[in-house]
């Protein structure tokens, strides 16, 4: 029985004459009170069953009719602990469309069954819902239809209980909106690439050719959405990309950007002096 429970016990005896019974616990003889009910008579009920009632019980007959006590067969009573709910699903889980969630809900208690639902509703088992009737609940190629709260109804001695909802929330893969645009600049000057996209991501990388930058005194924001280049010289020409880390765990690369330096103007060839005459 189930802790709280009522336990009942019967023996059926025929014949005799002035048929008297005592119900034993063990070996000790159960005496009448508000929990322990019937002890003189052919049924026992045990209201409201605790741990401490657990073992086995027998009744002991005696009649006019017999010289000793018949013994009834024991009985065992095995006293199950409630239901308990530990752990619920992690309150909030974000995760991207097309990747996997899984849900898991800790319990205790005796032949434990397991129903996960969606916003009250209870889930069935699919290819893409795995575990539906289990503590662990997976959700794989995630959809637009997916999110919600999910919680689990854990089911064993007495009445089911609901764990705590957990909320998924399926979010789409950011992109790049904006690609860093070509720059022309003169010597000496400073040069700036920018890229957007379409959400938060986890880090920006500027990059020249297979070179990664970090922030010094010539470059700042490498790790942003612009990057800054002060005091730009030839040295610094070539091509900029941007790599992009989604939240999803996408790496993005932008498109190709230029940086072309043009010196200051100097003369390098000048005219020879010119002597003519008069009228020529």
């Amino acid at each position: 029985g189930c802790i709280g429970e009522d336990a009942i016990f019967t023996v059926t005896a025929e014949g005799g004459k002035n048929v008297k019974y005592q119900w034993k616990k063990g070996n000790n003889p159960l005496t009448e009170n508000p929990m322990v009910i019937g002890t003189n008579s052919n049924q026992l009920t045990l209201k409201g069953i605790l741990v401490a009632n657990a073992g086995e019980y027998l009744c002991e007959i005696t009649a006019d009719c017999n010289g000793t006590a018949i013994i009834s067969q024991k009985a065992r009573l095995t006293v199950a602990p409630p239901t308990l709910i530990s752990h619920g699903p992690t309150a909030l889980s974000t995760s991207c469309i097309g990747h996997s969630v899984t849900l898991t809900v800790d319990a205790s208690g005796t032949a434990l069954q397991y129903q996960w639902r969606k916003n009250g509703n209870d889930l069935s088992e699919s290819e893409r819902m795995v575990g539906v009737t289990t503590n662990t609940l997976t959700l794989s190629e995630l959809e637009d239809d997916d999110p919600g709260e999910y919680t689990c109804v854990v089911s064993g001695c007495r009445d089911p209980v609901t764990s705590t909802a957990g909320v998924l929330i399926v979010s789409h893969d950011q992109q790049i909106t904006r690609d860093p645009q070509p720059s022309s600049i003169c010597s000496g000057s400073n040069a700036g690439f920018f890229i957007a996209t379409s959400g938060n991501v986890l880090s920006y990388q500027w990059m020249k050719k297979n070179t990664l930058f970090t922030n010094d005194t010539k470059y700042s924001g490498v790790n942003t959405a612009s990057l800054t280049i002060k005091n730009a010289t030839m040295n610094e020409e070539g091509v900029y990309i941007c790599l992009v880390t989604t939240t999803c765990g996408t790496q993005l690369i932008s498109k190709s950007a230029p940086l072309t330096i043009a010196s200051a103007v100097s003369i390098t060839a000048h005219s020879p002096d010119i002597s003519v005459c008069t009228g020529d």
